[in-house]
Parts: structure tokens; sequence; C-alpha cells
């Protein structure tokens, strides 16, 4: 079973279930892949045929870089709180 969102890929082979981070370049998180993260891994645990995950970064060379600090620096001080506090 294979289920894509815009940031990520998931696939569940043999009960393991793959999960690719594909937010070019360097896989940063802004709140739309927090979400996408968030819905994908609901969906994982609610999945009695999976028992095992593997979180892979697509590309070659970064895994996830961690905050979209452009998207951070055009909130407002509350709205960075509450998206860094959510992850």
């Amino acid at each position: 079973m294979s289920t894509s969102r815009e940031n990520i890929q998931q696939l569940v082979e043999e009960n393991i279930a793959i999960v690719s981070l594909d937010r070019p370049p360097v896989n940063t998180l802004n709140v739309q892949f927090q979400n996408e993260l968030g819905d994908t891994f609901e969906e994982i645990q609610t999945n009695n045929h999976v028992g095992a995950v593997i979180i892979t970064g697509a590309g070659e060379n970064t895994f996830m870089a961690g905050a979209d600090i452009k998207t951070l620096s055009k909130m407002g001080q509350k709205e960075a709180l509450r998206m860094s506090e959510s992850s």
C-alpha cells in the first residue's frame, strides 16, 4: 500500500512502513509539513499490519534540517512558539 502527500511518501511492505520526507532542498519543517507528518503517523498507528517504521529523507545529503527559518521569520512570536511546541 502506498500513500502520497505533497511532502511525504509512505509505502507499507511486509509489515514495514517506509516514510520518505520529500520537501526540497533539505526537508525543513513548516506548518503544512508538520500536519502531513502528524496525519501520516496517525494513519500508520491505526494500521494493525505495521510492526516497524523506517523514516528516510529523499535526496542525497540531508535527512531533515529542522525548522524552516524563512517561515518562522514571517510569523509573529506567538504563532512561531505554537509551531515550535507542536513539533
